[in-house]
């Protein structure tokens, strides 16, 4: 009776490994022969009438035992051997299908460009009429100045430097974008001046547009020059002063003061009538003139 419950037992285990085998390969999708064969070989080895041959075979009655763990080493032998073709297969692609995945990766890639053109299209609509580039053709000037290099950044942030802009409440509406002569250094700071319909006027660096920072106004622009003409005045009349024969004769007429900018040169410049005695102590009216390079400091005077 025990026999018989044992047979039973190892039948069923016979099947479940057999099933599984099976269940296996084709759920793996492995088209490996040698795993399928391993594992129902495992399978047949745990039943009685398979073991009763190989005893007879052998000549010799073997434990029931040892075919229990024979059955259990080759059934985890062919799923070694299963994984291993599977693994195989995923990691090598028939020519066919890797000039599909490669049709797949272009298609995906068009697909971005597209999508990358179409906002690009959607962000420039609005100011479409405000944005423009700077050709070569169309500013030689500006390109001999400041160099192709430097061109294409400024041409890039021309239409954040706007959406910054337009973000400001004080602006109602950006109408103009062009490089400020008078804030921009040459291949060293390029500064815009974003005109609104309102009226008013905003700078930005172009180091700063994508953080939408350091926007000032017409008005900023206004005190700030005020205190430079200033100081150049002042710097001015001691330099001139300074040279001249009778230094404490020197009076400025105040009401002759210009201020001016050179572009071709980037220089600022302050002109004023004074008077002051010759050699011979008689007071005559004199012109002076200082020009002043970006960092403030007197370049050139010119007394007439």
């Amino acid at each position: 009776m025990l026999r018989k419950i044992i047979n039973i037992i190892l039948y069923l285990i016979a099947a479940f490994v057999a099933f599984m085998a099976i269940a296996m390969i084709f759920a793996a999708n492995v088209n490996n022969f040698k795993a399928f064969v391993v594992l129902i070989i495992s399978a047949a080895v745990f039943l009685p009438e398979v073991q009763a041959s190989i005893n007879r075979m052998v000549g010799k009655n073997i434990n029931a035992i040892a075919y229990i763990f024979l059955g259990f080493v080759l059934f985890i032998c062919g799923i070694l051997i299963a994984a291993g073709t599977e693994s195989q297969v995923k990691g090598s692609k028939s020519p066919e299908a890797i000039v599909q995945d490669k049709e797949a990766i272009e298609v995906e890639e068009d697909s971005k460009d597209a999508t990358a053109t179409r906002k690009k299209e959607e962000d420039i609509e609005p100011y479409q009429d405000v944005v423009y580039r700077m050709t070569k053709d169309e500013y030689p000037k500006a390109y001999e100045a400041w160099g192709g290099e430097w061109i294409e950044r400024i041409n890039d942030s021309m239409l954040p430097a706007v959406r910054a802009v337009d973000k400001k409440r004080q602006c109602d509406k950006p109408v103009m974008i062009n490089l400020s002569e008078q804030e921009s250094i040459t291949q060293q700071k390029a500064v815009y001046f974003v005109d609104c319909e309102n009226g008013r006027r905003f700078y930005i660096n172009i180091n700063d547009v994508n953080e939408g920072k350091d926007i000032y106004t017409d008005d900023d622009v206004k005190r700030r020059v005020k205190r430079e003409e200033n100081l150049r005045l002042a710097d001015c009349q001691i330099t001139i002063k300074n040279s001249l024969k009778n230094p404490r004769s020197f009076d400025i007429d105040i009401s002759t003061v210009q201020h001016g900018y050179d572009a071709s040169k980037e220089l600022n410049t302050v002109k004023f009538r004074f008077y002051a005695q010759n050699g011979f102590g008689a007071e005559i009216a004199n012109i002076g003139k200082c020009s002043f390079d970006k960092a403030g400091s007197v370049v050139n005077i010119d007394v007439q």
